[in-house]
């Protein structure tokens, strides 16, 4: 089995292709080789978690937006359980 990140809480291996294209994506490195060559392994997973933690921040917003323009229910748990990861 190959190696993985491990999401705080899923406890589900992340593919090593997906952290690599995401770190990619948020402009990290030109591509896989060049994150290879740039930073260790500990790192990559620590910049992958701060990619991961600024997607559910904004998922929160987000969720708190479309309830407020709706007069959604109280949010606070969701949202503080996605912020707070």
């Amino acid at each position: 089995m190959g190696r993985g990140v491990r999401r705080r809480g899923a406890g589900q291996a992340v593919a090593l292709a997906e952290v690599l294209a995401d770190l990619v994506g948020a402009g990290f490195g030109r591509d896989q080789h060049d994150l290879g060559e740039r930073f260790t392994w500990r790192q990559l997973e620590r910049y992958f978690g701060l990619i991961q933690r600024a997607r559910r921040r904004a998922r929160a917003d987000l969720a708190e937006a479309v309830a407020m323009g709706f007069g959604g229910k109280d949010l606070a748990g969701y949202l503080k359980k996605l912020r707070d990861k």
